[in-house]
C-alpha cells in the first residue's frame, strides 16, 4: 500500500501544483469553472429515477461494434450525442463474463470489511484502511466522520495485491481484484475510444491507440488507475438524508462505479436539469431478475475532467454526489478511477500556455496536446 499512497500523492501534486508553472494557474482556473457548474447543480432540488432521463447502453453491442470498425452506426453516434447532452454519464449493462467478474468483486469487498471489522488498533491501521469525506464549501453538513466512507485502495501493482491478500488471508483475493481492475480498464478504454472517434472525427483504430497511450496498458507501471473497495458511514437518523459525499467532478478520464445494491449515487443530468439515481434505474431495469448479486451486471460511467480537457469541453465532467436516505443499510461501493498515466501527466506539466487564466484558450491548447499524443497505428 505504501507505493499506492506515494503514487496518489504524486498525482495530486501534478494535478494542482504543476511545478509552479503556467499549468498550475490553468488548472486552478479550470477547477473554478467546473465548480461554477457544480454550484448551479447544487441549487436544483429535483431528483428522479425515470428511465427516460438516463442512458442505458449494452456493453456487448459496443464491443461488437468496435471490432474492426472504421465508422460507427447511427445508433452509436446518437448515443454519444445523448451522452454529451446529458452531462457525460451513462448506465452500462455488462456482458455476462464481465458481470461474473463484478459479482466476484462484490464478494471480495464484503469479505474485506468483514475481516477489517475483526481487527483493532494497529492491526486495523496496518490494513491500509483510509477515510474520505468530500464536503464542498456550500454544503451545510459539518466535516466530521459522521459522513463519508472508509476504503481500501487497489491497483495493478504487486504491493497493493499482496496487502489485499493479507487482509483477506486468501491468495485468490489478488486475482479477483486484478480481474476487476483489468475489466474496468478495458470498458473505460473502449468507451473513451468510441466517444473520441465520434466527437473528434478520429479514425477508430487511431482513437483506440490514443486512449491506450493516454491511460497505459494494464501491465504497465506507468498506469496509475485504481479502484476503491469502500463502505459508507451509516445514514444519520436525525436527518431525512445524509450527504455522504458532496457534489463534485473527478480528476479522471472516466469514473466507473459498479452499481451498489443500496442506492445512493446521484448524477446531474444537464439536459433535464435533474438529479438522477442510476442505481435505482438499474434496479428498475433488472425487474424480476433480482438475484443475490444482480447489481454485478451494471455499472455507472461518468466523464471526468481529463475527458473534458481531451474533448475541449464537448463532454463535460459529470457532476455527482452520494446521498444516504434515513433508515437505509450501509452502502458498499467500488469506484474505479481511470486516470491519465504518469508519463502523460509529466508531459502536461510542460505544455506552454500563453494565457493560463483564460480557460477557453488554454483548454483548447490542452486538448490539442492530448490529441497529438496518438501513436501511429
Amino acid at each position: 500500500m505504501g507505493l499506492s499512497m506515494s503514487l496518489d500523492r504524486q498525482q495530486q501534486k501534478r494535478q494542482v501544483e504543476s511545478k509552479q508553472s503556467s499549468c498550475r494557474q490553468f488548472f486552478e482556473a479550470f477547477n473554478d469553472r467546473v465548480n461554477e457548474r457544480v454550484d448551479k447543480a447544487d441549487r436544483v432540488q429535483c431528483v428522479s429515477s425515470d428511465m427516460s432521463d438516463t442512458l442505458l447502453v449494452n456493453m456487448t453491442s459496443i464491443t461488437v461494434a468496435q471490432q474492426g470498425a472504421t465508422f460507427f452506426s447511427e445508433d452509436t453516434i446518437n448515443f454519444v450525442k445523448r451522452f454529451t447532452a446529458n452531462g457525460g454519464s451513462a448506465l452500462v449493462r455488462l456482458s455476462e463474463k464481465d458481470a461474473e467478474v463484478m459479482s466476484n468483486m462484490w464478494g471480495l469487498a464484503s469479505t474485506v470489511f468483514d475481516e477489517i471489522d475483526r481487527l483493532e488498533g494497529e492491526d486495523r491501521k496496518n490494513t491500509g484502511l483510509r477515510y474520505q469525506n468530500l464536503i464542498r464549501r456550500n454544503d451545510k453538513l459539518a466535516t466530521s466522520k459522521k459522513a463519508g466512507y472508509n476504503y481500501v485502495e487497489t491497483n495493478n501493482r504487486d504491493e497493493s495485491l499482496r496487502a489485499l491478500e493479507d487482509i483477506v488471508g486468501n491468495s485468490s483475493a489478488s486475482k479477483v481484484a486484478l480481474d476487476s481492475w483489468n475489466t474496468l480498464t478495458e470498458i473505460g478504454t473502449q468507451l473513451a475510444a468510441m466517444i473520441t472517434t465520434v466527437l473528434l472525427s478520429m479514425e477508430h483504430r487511431k482513437a483506440h491507440t490514443l486512449m491506450e497511450h493516454l491511460i497505459g496498458r494494464p501491465d504497465e507501471e506507468k498506469s496509475i488507475s485504481f479502484q476503491r473497495l469502500a463502505r459508507y458511514m451509516e445514514a444519520s437518523q436525525e436527518e431525512e438524508r445524509t450527504m455522504n459525499l458532496g457534489s463534485h467532478c473527478d480528476w479522471s478520464i472516466f469514473t466507473i462505479v459498479p452499481v451498489s445494491d443500496v442506492s445512493g449515487l446521484q448524477v446531474y443530468d444537464i439536459s433535464s436539469q435533474t438529479w438522477i439515481c442510476p442505481e435505482a434505474v438499474a434496479r428498475i431495469h433488472a425487474g424480476n431478475n433480482l438475484s443475490e448479486r444482480w447489481n454485478g451486471s451494471y455499472a455507472v460511467v461518468m466523464a471526468g475532467k481529463y475527458l473534458e480537457l481531451l474533448t475541449n469541453g464537448k463532454v463535460e465532467s459529470t457532476i455527482h454526489r452520494v446521498v444516504s436516505p434515513r433508515n437505509t443499510a450501509r452502502r458498499y461501493s467500488a469506484p474505479f478511477f481511470l486516470r491519465l498515466n504518469l508519463e502523460v501527466l509529466d508531459a502536461l506539466e510542460n505544455v506552454p500556455l500563453e494565457q493560463p487564466n483564460n480557460v477557453l484558450v488554454s483548454s483548447l491548447a490542452m486538448s490539442k496536446f492530448l490529441q497529438g499524443l496518438s501513436l501511429s497505428s
